[in-house]
């Protein structure tokens, strides 16, 4: 919408004093007009409306909309990774804080799966390109998000709090995954294990560089940890807090973030659930060790497959 002639005026000639006028605005037009900017000199932002279709709203609440949506946008932007699509590892340190935090006040444990493709490099990238690459992280996350989802045999959550404490899936970086079960025991982590195992198993379909479909068959190893808060080392968890401490003491200092207890904690699970994925390794891949506090649990292939799902 163009502006009048008489837009062109200071803010006193555009709002003379006396009833104040009803500007109306197209929600397109609302920053390429000059309109706006006028408005807020003038302090008359009030008077402005903006017209969505049929749909009119006060100036305030189409900007808390708006701002809304933004916020929404950035904080999806901030947990998800780029090539794959499901939540990253900013995701996995913000719900690990609250799941933690509730695990203490419940007294419940959590576990951790931490696991890659075997083979991914060699199978897919170096064979197919890395657009064929790229698809298989996506396809991968998104059978990790099918594989994880909440079960009552994986978690003893309450219904309630199930969609607060869900199991989730997050892509680390390149080829590497994290599962986070709250409320869980060995059994249930060998489950979802399982599960995750069968999905991994599905035969890929996937595009080379050239747009040629391809099939490729992949497994996945991985290595779980469950923190039990009535057994943990405090002087451990201390310990990691403040070695994480110094490490971000090494960062801009905008870009540094407080190591909570939590974190502290998180950061054990995956070091020692990495432990078991090694051990899988070792063991020939395409399996599942559950590094335990007490002696480690291998599942061998044959064994993670023969498990209820």
């Amino acid at each position: 919408m163009p502006d009048s002639p008489e837009s062109k005026s200071s803010p006193d000639k555009l709002f003379p004093p006396g009833p104040r006028p009803t500007r109306r605005l197209d929600v397109s037009e609302v920053y390429s007009s000059g309109v706006l900017k006028k408005l807020e000199q003038a302090g008359r932002l009030a008077d402005l409306v903006i017209t969505r279709g049929k749909e009119n709203q006060d100036y305030e609440t189409y900007k808390g909309q708006r701002d809304s949506l933004q916020k929404e946008a950035e904080r999806n932007n901030r947990r998800k990774n780029k090539v794959s699509g499901i939540d990253n590892e900013n995701a996995l340190e913000e719900d690990a804080e609250i799941i933690l935090k509730k695990c203490f006040e419940k007294g419940f444990k959590v576990g951790i799966i931490m696991g890659d493709l075997d083979h991914f490099k060699k199978e897919v990238n170096d064979k197919h390109g890395h657009n064929a690459g790229d698809e298989t992280i996506r396809e991968t996350g998104q059978r990790l998000v099918k594989g994880v989802h909440f079960r009552s045999t994986d978690t003893l959550i309450e219904p309630t709090n199930a969609e607060k404490l869900n199991n989730g899936a997050y892509n680390l970086h390149g080829d590497e995954y994290a599962i986070l079960l709250p409320n869980t025991d060995n059994e249930g982590i060998s489950r979802a294990a399982a599960r995750i195992n069968k999905e991994i198993l599905e035969t890929y379909h996937i595009h080379d560089n050239n747009g040629d479909k391809k099939q490729v068959n992949l497994s996945f190893s991985q290595g779980g940890y469950i923190f039990d808060p009535s057994r943990m080392n405090l002087e451990e968890i201390e310990n990691e807090r403040q070695l994480l401490t110094q490490e971000e003491q090494k960062k801009p200092p905008e870009m540094r973030k407080v190591i909570s207890r939590e974190l502290s904690i998180l950061n054990i699970m995956k070091r020692k659930a990495d432990a078991g994925l090694i051990q899988t390794k070792l063991n020939g891949k395409n399996g599942f060790t559950l590094n335990s506090d007490d002696n480690p649990i291998v599942v061998s292939p044959n064994a993670l497959a023969e498990i209820p799902r």
